[in-house]
């Protein structure tokens, strides 16, 4: 072998002149070596053969993630896709299907309990809302009803309801969510929820405008301002009229307010007196009513009126007031 490079030198250089980085001087060297050292040329061959293994392996390993990559992506697409349909139907099935309960009040309903079978029926008052669906939950002799309701749709369009349900057991009383719509007979929608108005104390204002709300003072007499007496008994409530009466209605208008009165007295504990005040021809004039009078005015003791829906409903009926 001619003087020229090592074996020890080129097999160091090998690596750097495979992947081309050494200069032209070094390059002419060893490939200069190569062809007279057959076991450096051989060790040359193996390199490049292992090189284009190892990429070989390389791009089969790339390949493999490229696909692995691919599925990830593609079972997660099924998966979001099959979460968002599920997630639709829970959404159309609890708003479409399932409902929402509906309040008393946006319902105008009758009951009718005959032959150990209730029936309950009405309408939604909301036109853009249907009725889905009724549910009746009997215990210890009495019966809540739940009416559901949904957006008006192609699964439920009408607001119109009739739902029955015979009796397990005997049945003193139904309510409809908190109102209690039948006990011995069917209880008017007004009675039942001035009943539910009733408190102890006339100095509670709020809770004394919801027994005039539920009343319907307001509506038929007029807007008022409120007054309380409540430094010494007798505690009283004055109502101050804000619109003239006209002399030919004034009788009509102090009948229905005395009526009112009964009932204001009966729903509150300890309200003793109620007041009303109105201008008629030009002169304010003031009217009162007492417990005591209330009740001789209704034939029957207004604060014993309160203890009973039954009885409620019979002071009211007496009254006019439904």
């Amino acid at each position: 072998m001619s003087e020229g490079l090592k074996c020890e030198i080129v097999k160091d250089l090998l690596p750097s002149y495979i992947e081309k980085l050494t200069n032209d001087v070094t390059n002419e060297a060893v490939e200069s070596h190569m062809k007279e050292c057959k076991e450096c040329k051989q060790l040359l061959e193996d390199m490049k053969q292992g090189e284009v293994k190892i990429n070989e392996e390389e791009k089969k390993e790339i390949n493999y993630l490229k696909k692995v990559k691919h599925r990830t992506w593609y079972v997660a697409g099924i998966g979001v896709l099959i979460t968002a349909v599920v997630v639709m139907c829970l959404f159309v099935w609890r708003v479409f299907e399932h409902g929402f309960t509906v309040s008393p009040a946006s319902t105008q309903y009758n009951v009718k309990l005959e032959d150990n079978v209730l029936t309950f029926s009405g309408e939604i008052l909301e036109p853009s809302m249907a009725y889905t669906r009724a549910t009746f939950d009997e215990q210890d002799g009495e019966i809540r009803i739940s009416v559901y309701e949904a957006p008006s749709s192609i699964l439920n369009s009408s607001n119109k309801f009739t739902a029955s349900y015979r009796l397990k057991g005997k049945v003193d009383t139904v309510y409809f969510e908190d109102l209690i719509i039948y006990k011995g007979e069917p209880v008017s929608k007004k009675v039942a929820e001035v009943y539910n108005t009733k408190h102890k104390y006339i100095g509670e204002m709020p809770a004394n405008s919801k027994v005039a709300g539920a009343l319907g003072i307001h509506g038929e007499l007029g807007n008022y301002l409120n007054s309380l007496q409540t430094t010494t008994e007798p505690y009283g409530w004055t109502l101050e009229f804000q619109e003239p009466v006209e002399a030919y209605k004034e009788q009509i208008f102090n009948e229905r307010m005395k009526a009112y009165a009964c009932v204001l007295l009966a729903m509150i504990d300890n309200l003793n007196t109620v007041s009303w005040t109105y201008e008629c021809n030009g002169t304010l004039v003031t009217q009162y009513i007492s417990t005591k009078e209330a009740s001789e005015y209704a034939g029957q003791n207004v604060k014993e009126a309160s203890m009973d829906i039954v009885q409620l409903q019979n002071l009211m009926r007496t009254l006019d007031l439904f």
